[in-house]
């Protein structure tokens, strides 16, 4: 009523400015046209959605969009040295534990092919690796080496080690990202 002596519409200050969500009407952010209710206190803004219904269709959307975009990436070809495992591999060969595990499992296969041996079995050095490590650590499980990193591990041996070229049976590598 003060504000009708006063000469100035329902909802607005003397100066003009809103101060109730109640003179402004505003649409969902749904996009369905419906208003979306305003707050019942001074200077706080309403729900951004007309309805809990408007709240869950926004929140579906912007779930679909992301599985898509995530479906789109996952069907990509991994380039050279840009797989999981490889990124994985990477990160764990420059540890203390990677390099160790190396370390290890070059002196097992030239002992080996000291012995006669054509072919190194790469699961049984990284098992023996394992089972003598158990008393260097508090793990039961001695040191952790992924089985996913066999091949990069083996490929990394030879490389470095022409001693031990074409020691280890190795196949195509092949990933996705």
């Amino acid at each position: 009523m003060t504000d009708m002596i006063a000469g100035t519409l329902p909802g607005c200050d003397s100066t003009g400015a809103e101060y109730s969500a109640g003179a402004a009407i505003l649409e969902c952010a749904c996009g369905c046209g419906r208003p979306r209710p305003g707050s019942r206190r001074r200077g706080r803004p309403g729900s951004a959605y007309a309805s809990d219904a408007c709240r869950a269709r926004v929140r579906n959307r912007r779930i679909a969009q992301l599985v898509a975009l995530g479906a789109k990436f996952a069907a990509q070809a991994a380039l050279p040295g840009e797989s999981r495992v490889e990124r994985a591999f990477a990160a764990w060969i420059s540890t203390a534990e990677g390099s160790y595990v190396e370390r290890e499992v070059v002196r097992l296969a030239r002992e080996d092919k000291a012995a006669g041996d054509r072919r190194g079995e790469l699961n049984l050095y990284l098992a023996l690796v394992r089972r003598s490590a158990r008393g260097l650590r508090r793990d039961p499980a001695g040191f952790r080496c992924s089985n996913n990193h066999r091949s990069l591990l083996a490929r990394r041996i030879m490389q470095s080690n022409p001693d031990l070229a074409a020691y280890f049976e190795t196949r195509q590598l092949r990933g996705r990202v």
